[in-house]
């Protein structure tokens, strides 16, 4: 495989900002998806969710039990349930996994997204992931869109900030512990090697992708 170059300090600057601050679609969203989180992270992810729901938006939540530090369907289901949303309006994407590995992970909901995204025609999606997230799920997201279905025009919702300090909590399948300003450096670090890997959009890749699909709004 060859090796992509993830980018340059100040790309990176560049997409952190765009993955955070992202402009509202210049549409309404054809569907929501909620990526996965650990339960220390996903009340607000519900939160922008059951919005999107009761607005009439389908919102779509990944279909895999408890594993890993993730939730489970039911539990994130029921999260959405009780905060208004019709039960019709949740859309349950089955996991598919990815390379032997049965956890959930990014890259598995985005490739099973994607897919399922061309397969029902949307063509405005909005992901959704807490700040700690976000840029790892949105390069991820691009490079789905890339390979399977670039005239999918993503846009990304950073669930509201949590506290940054204080408190350790659990992140990335369960495996990794601390503050999430600590969490941060994790999350840094494996964006260069999942780039290798050819799992995330290279930044140049990534930032290129939104200037053109803003162009095209």
């Amino acid at each position: 495989m060859e090796q992509k170059n993830f980018g340059t300090a100040e790309e990176l600057y560049q997409f952190v900002h765009l993955a955070l601050h992202d402009v509202e679609p210049p549409a309404r969203p054809d569907f929501v998806y909620l990526f996965g989180q650990t339960a220390d992270n996903a009340e607000r992810s519900l939160d922008l969710g059951a919005e999107a729901g009761k607005a009439g938006i389908p919102v779509g939540i990944l279909d895999c039990p408890p594993y890993a530090g993730y939730g489970g369907v039911a539990a994130w289901k029921d999260g959405l349930l009780r905060r208004g949303v019709p039960g019709e309006k949740i859309i349950l994407l089955r996991h598919i996994p990815l390379r032997g590995n049965p956890a959930p992970n990014t890259c598995a909901e985005a490739s099973a997204l994607v897919q399922f995204a061309k397969e029902h025609g949307i063509r405005v999606l909005l992901i959704v992931a807490p700040a700690l997230h976000i840029v790892r799920a949105a390069l991820t997201a691009i490079r789905a869109v890339l390979r399977e279905y670039p005239e999918l025009r993503v846009y990304f919702r950073t669930a509201a900030l949590y506290d940054w300090t204080g408190g350790r909590i659990l992140h990335s399948q369960g495996i990794a512990e601390g503050t999430r300003l600590e969490l941060l450096r994790g999350e840094f670090e494996r964006l260069e090697r999942y780039c290798t890997q050819g799992d995330v959009a290279s930044l140049p890749e990534a930032i290129r992708y939104v200037v053109s699909r803003d162009a095209a709004s």
